[in-house]
């Protein structure tokens, strides 16, 4: 799921902000939108995030595209 999610952040954000609605990332991905707000809590804990009114602040872009690749190796 995390490699999911990073690949969605990386392709929604726009100028380094991500700003979707968790209800959209959520069904979009197929996962609940606790589940997804869980994972966002956490790529805020390790510093790939950071919360913003209205959104994420993409902070770590290097570990979210490291992330993202996985799932074009699995």
């Amino acid at each position: 799921m995390a490699n999911r999610l990073a690949h969605f952040v990386l392709f929604a954000a726009f100028d380094g902000i991500y700003t979707e609605r968790n209800t959209n990332a959520s069904a979009y991905l197929g996962v609940s939108y606790r589940h997804l707000t869980q994972m966002l809590g956490e790529f805020t804990q390790y510093g790939y995030l950071k919360r913003t009114q209205g959104g994420y602040c993409i902070t770590n872009e290097q570990a979210l595209n490291l992330l993202a690749d996985e799932l074009n190796v699995e």
